[in-house]
């Protein structure tokens, strides 16, 4: 069943003016120059580059890098040297490439005094970022960047050339030195409540480069989430259920502690109308069959119909019974034998007093057919169909039919197939032989029922899935006389919550109309 939520916003989201927080990382962007000795100065860091040559310095561009070593002017190696950073450095980032004859020939690698960095891998043919992770402890010395060119010093130096985009130095904020707590996040607020979340925000923590974390007691729907935000979804809640927001940001991300809870409370889920059994009523005509029932709680509607086909619910060829005597599962045979064994009637009545009895069905008994053929028999001679609700007590035998010759009143001599419409509760059928002269046989036993008997053939567009409409009734063109057509009809509230009423329409047939009466005078 589709559901439709409707996300009705229990108060209007406030737009807040937030100042940014401060980020616990700063990073410096350093682009290589055409110059082999030229310093630069940046965020206050000196960055000095020098190149190793094998005849003289040569540069060039390519796709905006800077290009090193070209037209026989050779590079054996290039490196930076960066002046004291004023606070710990985290990572280095290189992008660039080499020369498709220098692929894989180009190690990266950096140190902090004695200290090397991790990471270490060689630039290829195809440009991409090299990142290098610092060691361990306080990294506030002079950094050193090597890029080496082994194949620097070939007689084609045009072909080993190194080409360099940026490098990027990412160290911590200086100014977040000695803080160990990160602050609690301030402001916290919930809106866009409905029936299943409600949307939280709060002022940025500075520092919290890990995100926060939000929880909700009781703990239901995504509580736990992380977000890197400083809004959060909450989803998969409890209609009607009040909670507790806490929030907190996260720490680490410079040697810190999580921040202290923030917290809101009562936090309420919006409580749906209640929705109800629709109340179906119907109109049927030659032409149309009309259901229609009362709108509710703003809630939406989904139909199903069908009418019923019955199927077998039990039947019997009774083949293992002629081929060796053995009595099918369930049934009852009483002095009966298989002396006429064939394919179409293979139970041979032969003496005054045989019946059988088939098992009890699950449900009531609608038709039953089976094969008769009978031989010599004569107007006194009686082949009787009974029914019970259970038992093979002879008390509880309920007559259903006689099966004769409509004009001789002596038992039908030529194989016929029989159906018979047991009356309500039926749920044993009876087969017994009254002779006077002749035999009767009986077989391929089939039965049809109600209930698990029957089989639902759907409407077109109203099954086997509900069908949706935006409407209190629907209308079914030409229905069948004398046809029962079976309604569903399913309410959805705006929570999701559904209560369903289905209802059997039976179509009568047309009235017949009464002559007129002419008066005449």
């Amino acid at each position: 069943m589709k559901a439709r939520l409707s996300l009705l916003a229990a108060a209007a989201l406030s737009i807040l003016s937030l100042a940014p927080a401060r980020a616990a990382d700063l990073t410096l962007t350093y682009t290589p120059t055409a110059s082999a000795t030229g310093a630069q100065t940046i965020d206050g860091i000196t960055i000095t580059p020098t190149y190793t040559w094998k005849v003289d310095e040569s540069f060039g561009t390519s796709s905006g890098m800077i290009q090193i070593g070209k037209g026989g002017h050779n590079a054996t190696a290039v490196s930076y040297s960066f002046s004291a950073f004023p606070a710990d450095i985290k990572s280095i980032a290189i992008t660039g490439k080499t020369a498709a004859g220098n692929s894989t020939h180009t190690p990266v690698s950096a140190t902090i005094g004695t200290d090397s960095f991790s990471g270490s891998a060689s630039l290829t043919s195809t440009e991409g970022t090299i990142t290098l992770t610092a060691p361990a402890g306080t990294q506030t010395g002079t950094l050193s960047i090597l890029i080496s060119n082994p194949k620097g010093d070939s007689a084609n130096s045009s072909s080993q050339a190194i080409y360099l985009r940026s490098i990027v130095v990412t160290y911590k904020d200086p100014s977040a030195a000695g803080l160990t707590k990160l602050g609690t996040p301030a402001n916290l607020s919930a809106t866009s409540t409905n029936y299943f979340g409600f949307t939280l925000s709060w002022n940025p923590v500075d520092y919290a480069t890990n995100g926060y974390t939000v929880t909700l007691s009781p703990a239901d729907g995504n509580s736990g989430v992380t977000v890197s935000d400083t809004t959060a979804t909450m989803t998969g809640l409890t209609e009607g259920e009040t909670y507790v927001v806490k929030v907190v940001a996260k720490g680490d991300s410079i040697g810190t502690d999580d921040s202290e809870a923030a917290e809101l409370r009562d936090v309420t889920t919006l409580t749906a109308p209640a929705v109800s059994e629709p109340d179906l009523s119907y109109t049927v005509s030659a032409s149309s069959l009309m259901v229609s029932w009362s709108a509710q709680n703003d809630a939406t509607f989904s139909v199903l119909a069908w009418t019923n086909k019955p199927v077998n619910v039990a039947s019997q060829d009774f083949a293992g019974y002629a081929a060796n005597g053995t009595v099918p599962e369930g049934w009852v045979f009483e002095n009966s034998r298989n002396h006429y064994p064939n394919e179409n009637a293979p139970v041979d009545f032969r003496a005054d007093g045989n019946w059988i009895a088939s098992p009890e069905f699950g449900g009531p008994v609608e038709t039953v057919s089976f094969h008769v053929a009978a031989a010599g028999t004569v107007t006194n001679s009686h082949f009787f169909v009974y029914g019970t609700t259970g038992t093979t007590d002879r008390d509880d035998w309920i007559l259903l039919s006689e099966v004769t010759d409509s004009e001789t009143g002596k038992l039908v001599s030529e194989q016929k197939t029989i159906s018979v419409s047991p009356s309500a509760g039926i749920k044993r059928i009876i087969f017994a032989y009254q002779k006077d002269q002749g035999n009767v046989r009986i077989g391929t036993f089939s039965v049809t029922g109600t209930g698990v008997g029957k089989e639902p053939v759907y409407l077109t567009g109203y099954g086997p899935d509900p069908t949706d409409v935006n409407a209190t009734s629907v209308t079914f063109a030409n229905p069948v006389v004398g046809e029962t057509y079976y309604v569903e009809v399913t309410a959805t509230g705006l929570s999701g919550k559904t209560a369903s009423t289905t209802r059997p329409v039976a179509v009568p047939a047309a009235a017949t109309p009464k002559p007129a009466v002419i008066s005449v005078k």
